[in-house]
């Protein structure tokens, strides 16, 4: 409807040309429809009012004329929370001013421009905005509970993998404590002025020292450390430069022993300081046990050496043995049938004893390759040393002085008299040799218990009891070198033409093949000592009978098959045993000594036969001639048995055996002892 107010203008209203009517709205009134619209839909109250209303609906209430008159006080605002109708409102109220378009309806009032003319107010509704407070409050504080749980979730799983890592870095600090309380080498971290910090129970057994003395002192200013380089290789740690020293001979500064160490120094980083790590490894037994393997593999060289030269000595010695049973037996043979006077006599004599120094050189190899057969019997090394009294004073030079230390009583042991009495010669002859100017030679006997230290020490030997005798003078000496090449054969250091070079290699033979051990200490300029050890026995020393007096030889009748490879042998045994009265069968070897036997219906009373023999050896021979022959007996013959009817030197029992090369005489008293029955 037309306002009222607005009477006073003459186009309040108008009639537009197609018939519709319009008219003049202020302002004012445009802002009350507005606000009536909005009431409706959201509850907000929007009022005009003045404290001088033209329209009484614009009178104000009570909070609006307070408002009012603060802005006529010049405030340009005014807000606060109040209840209308006993709900609660947000107040919002600002200053109307009036403006010269306001006059046209307000300049009646006695307003001027920039007069406050009144207020706008709103009032809010918080009920609407409360519930979507608490809503968005709620979501909040979701939120945040959210948060909060996870936050006190992960502080709780973060506090127990915390404790997890802490128990497991617990654990980890133990088992390194364990390893290194129980490492097997000396462990100590040195700080940079050279205290240490820490050492694990290895290192103070090392050092000899209690823990607080290691660790109170300056391992940098120690004198050992200075002199074998340690403290410098800890100063190259510290600069954080890796070290080592291997292989160092130290004595520890707090009184420990001497050994062989490994040192490893590693740079550390701590707090802000330089440190060092320290690794001592103790390698004394490694290095022994290095110097042991090094020694027996020498050792085993060596015995390879003698092994090899001994089956080609014991090869060489077989075949020599039978040239020169040739030539001793025919030599003897000869003599046998010539009387003193005659021309000849000499020159045979010359040539038998030419054979017989040849056969006691390959008696020699024969020892050295340890493959001669020895007659083992109970003896007394004191009493070898003094039936030996007198060759030995005529080998000894008046300008040596000779001096015995036996020990009385001695226990016996098992060996060939013959052989240890050339042990003896041997080193006698060497002594003596070793002193051109003169000195003085000891020989000395003793009961001595090789034990198990001593066997660890040398580990061919083994633990018991032994009878050693020694052989010392104080001659030249040796150098190490020629200590180790001293058993060699065929190895001398005498002037050309003055050994062989088998002496000492036959004395090593002899002595290994009797189950013992020897051993040469010398140096250079103080002379030599050569010590013998045989193994003791329990039997009783054999009383020897009395040599026979020489005579013609034994004579027999008996049948004899002579079973040989070499014709010579064949031919010299037929030669020596016909004229003796026996009947002498021959064969060349095993097949042909089985179809003489089978042929023959008459006893063979004894088989004499070679043991080295081609297809067959001499032991089968005999176990076949016994089959057709039962109540034949065997005597075998040989330069070298190579253990076929021999172990080590020592006959099978029962088993008769004659060395070659054959001596007439020696084999005519083998047949008679043998047929005879005698022991």
């Amino acid at each position: 409807p037309p306002n009222p107010l607005l009477a006073h203008l003459p186009e309040r209203d108008l009639t537009t040309p197609s018939g519709k009517r319009l008219t003049l709205v202020n302002p004012a009134y445009m802002n009350r429809q507005v606000n009536e619209l909005g009431a409706s839909e959201t509850g907000m109250i929007t009022h005009i009012t003045s404290l001088r209303p033209l329209r009484p609906e614009n009178n104000p209430d009570a909070w609006e004329t307070g408002a009012l008159q603060e802005f006529e006080k010049g405030t340009q605002e005014v807000t606060s929370f109040e209840k209308i109708n006993g709900k609660d409102y947000l107040r919002f109220m600002r200053p109307l001013r009036t403006e010269n378009s306001c006059l046209e309806c307000h300049a009646g009032q006695g307003y001027r421009a920039g007069d406050v003319r009144g207020g706008i107010s709103v009032s809010i509704p918080l009920t609407r905005h409360q519930a979507s407070f608490i809503r968005s409050l709620l979501d909040e504080i979701k939120v945040y509970a959210v948060i909060w749980f996870a936050g006190v979730a992960f502080i709780f799983i973060g506090s127990q993998q915390i404790v997890r890592q802490t128990t497991a870095l617990r654990g980890l600090n133990e088992t390194l404590r364990g390893i290194l309380d129980h490492a097997p080498f000396g462990i100590y971290v040195v700080e940079a002025d050279g205290k240490v910090s820490y050492a694990n129970p290895a290192m103070i057994r090392m050092s000899g020292s209690t823990i607080e003395q290691f660790i109170s002192t300056n391992l940098l200013e120690l004198p050992p450390y200075r002199e074998k380089g340690i403290s410098g290789m800890i100063e190259k740690g510290l600069r954080g430069e890796y070290a080592e020293l291997n292989d160092v001979e130290y004595t520890s500064y707090f009184g420990g022993k001497t050994t062989f160490r490994n040192f490893s120094c590693i740079p550390l980083a701590g707090e802000g300081r330089k440190k060092a790590l320290v690794i001592v490894e103790d390698i004394t037994e490694r290095r022994h046990a290095a110097e042991e393997q090094k020694k027996l593999q020498g050792q085993l060289l060596q015995a390879q050496k003698i092994e090899s030269i001994g089956r080609l000595a014991g090869g060489v010695a077989h075949d020599f043995n039978n040239i020169l049973s040739a030539i001793i037996g025919y030599s003897e043979l000869a003599l046998l049938k010539l009387s003193e006077e005659s021309p000849a006599w000499e020159e045979i004599g010359q040539v038998k004893a030419a054979g017989e120094r040849a056969a006691s050189l390959t008696h020699q190899l024969l020892a050295f390759s340890r493959k001669q057969v020895l007659e083992m019997k109970p003896v007394n090394i004191n009493d070898i040393v003094d039936s030996t009294l007198k060759m030995l004073n005529r080998l000894i030079r008046e300008d040596i002085v000779f001096e015995l230390k036996l020990k009385r009583p001695l226990p016996n042991i098992r060996a060939d008299r013959l052989q240890i009495e050339q042990v003896l010669m041997n080193l006698v002859v060497n002594a003596v040799d070793a002193m051109p100017d003169g000195g003085s030679l000891m020989i000395g006997t003793d009961e001595v218990l090789l034990d198990e230290a001593y066997a660890r020490q040398r580990s061919e030997v083994k633990p018991g009891p032994y009878v050693m005798f020694t052989v010392t003078d104080t001659g030249a000496g040796m150098s190490r070198e020629v200590q180790d090449r001293i058993f060699e054969p065929f190895f001398t250091t005498k002037d050309f033409g003055k050994g062989t070079g088998l002496g000492l290699a036959m004395v090593y033979g002899i002595v290994k093949q009797h189950g013992g051990y020897i051993y040469v200490y010398s140096e250079p300029g103080k002379g030599t000592a050569f010590k013998v050890y045989m193994p003791v026995v329990s039997e009783d020393v054999l009383s020897a009978g009395a040599a026979a007096p020489e005579g013609p030889m034994k004579r027999g009748s008996e049948t004899v098959l002579v079973v040989d490879d070499d014709p010579f042998i064949r031919r010299l045994i037929a030669d020596v045993l016909s004229p003796l009265g026996y009947q002498v069968l021959v064969a060349e070897g095993g097949e042909e000594a089985l179809r003489t036997s089978e042929g023959r219906t008459e006893v063979i009373d004894l088989l004499l036969t070679d043991i080295i023999m081609p297809k067959m050896n001499g032991k089968v021979i005999s176990e076949l001639i016994s089959k057709r022959h039962p109540e034949a007996k065997t005597i075998f013959m040989s330069g070298y048995t190579d253990d076929v009817i021999a172990h080590h030197g020592m006959l099978e029992p029962g088993l008769h055996f004659i060395q070659k090369p054959i001596i007439p005489r020696t084999l005519s008293d083998k047949l008679r002892e043998v047929l005879d029955h005698r022991p």
